[in-house]
């Protein structure tokens, strides 16, 4: 099992621009919005350590927009591109697109990631030489990228009309996840439990006869502001917002005691 996402470096110009793609573990994947957001976000990262001379690497902090447009066809290789747009000593600053069959899936707009030393989280030959791998033949197939063991420990209020809902959740203590996530300090991606509230969200206002759940629109204004561990509870707050025609509109805020780990807007179809 592996949470790295981006199976082969097709192209790059270190510091610049990369190319890159992911390729499904079964026949029956589809990545979720959170791991196609998280895709793009380990290809700036690849994209930006050779220019600092793997000392360094970027971290999740911030996205301004995140389009979503189609969901992925199950199984089929996701095609991920990256423009890396400033570089500075503190960090970097970038934007990208998934696409699957052509066409485009979401596009990630005005991200930032603070740069942080690499050996707090890793050693640096390690990344160095998986970096060589990625640039070569790529990574061999493995076992889907979140694990059986990941089973989200989440208990929801009801929903108050017009006002929103509110929910704890439990981080898992163990999991393969923290194996890349990091070997030296493990931490829960920002970008899957931004997900595991996207789904909360949905599922609570899901209205369709069908069964199905709302279709995501875009999230914007994502901010991380405090990294997660093993074993942490935490408090999902939902706040509904005043939507477009057509929209359901809402405040995603995740906090841990009096601290604000991350917050962002969630748009949904009706």
């Amino acid at each position: 099992m592996s949470f790295q996402l981006v199976d082969q470096i097709t192209c790059i110009r270190p510091g610049e621009r990369a190319e890159g793609i992911h390729r499904p573990s079964f026949p029956t994947e589809v990545l979720p919005l959170g791991l196609l957001v998280e895709a793009v976000g380990q290809l700036a990262s690849w994209t930006a350590m050779p220019q600092l001379k793997f000392d360094y690497r970027p971290v999740a902090a911030s996205a301004g927009l995140v389009e979503v447009f189609r969901v992925p066809r199950a199984g089929m290789p996701i095609e991920i591109e990256v423009k890396v747009t400033s570089i500075r000593h503190q960090a970097i600053s970038y934007q990208g697109s998934a696409n699957c069959d052509g066409e485009v899936c979401l596009t990630l707009q005005r991200a930032i990631g603070p740069l942080l030393p690499i050996e707090e989280f890793d050693d640096k030959a390690r990344i160095e030489n998986l970096y060589e791998l990625l640039c070569g033949a790529g990574i061999p197939p493995r076992p889907p990228v979140v694990p059986e063991d990941y089973e989200p420990e989440i208990t929801c209020q009801p929903v108050i009309a017009g006002e929103g809902f509110s929910a704890s959740f439990r981080l898992p203590s163990e999991s393969a996840i923290y194996a890349d996530h990091f070997p030296r300090q493990p931490v829960f991606p920002a970008t899957l439990l931004l997900q595991t509230q996207i789904d909360a969200t949905r599922r609570a206002y899901a209205a369709h006869a069908d069964g199905s759940l709302p279709e995501i629109i875009k999230v914007s204004g994502v901010k991380i502001r405090a990294f997660s561990g093993p074993g942490e509870e935490l408090d999902f707050r939902v706040k509904e917002l005043d939507g477009a025609d057509g929209e359901l509109a809402f405040r995603l805020e995740t906090w841990r005691g009096d601290t604000r780990v991350s917050a962002a807007s969630l748009y949904l179809r009706k």
